[in-house]
């Protein structure tokens, strides 16, 4: 809420200190983990969607660092009989 605490929290980023959680969709069957986590390392580059106002990451060289464990994984198939996994 001011800017000592905006400073304080970009920070926490920077030092990447900060855990997040996501839960991502993705085509196809995703392997599962044999022993969790498993770990995802590649630069990422974020990509806007112009017409829909979303964004998503590429690996892309140029990308900034980026390290996800994926701790569970399920798999999903759509009733044409299209693979996912979430």
């Amino acid at each position: 809420k001011n800017h000592r605490a905006c400073l304080a929290a970009l920070a926490q980023f920077v030092l990447r200190r900060v855990r997040k959680e996501y839960v991502c969709l993705c085509h196809g069957h995703f392997p599962i983990p044999s022993s969790p986590p498993r770990f995802l390392e590649a630069p990422l580059r974020e990509v806007v969607d112009e017409e829909w106002g979303t964004w998503t990451s590429v690996v892309d060289r140029s990308g900034r660092r980026a390290r996800t464990g994926v701790c569970a994984v399920e798999h999903l198939v759509s009733p044409d009989g299209e693979k996912f996994s979430l």
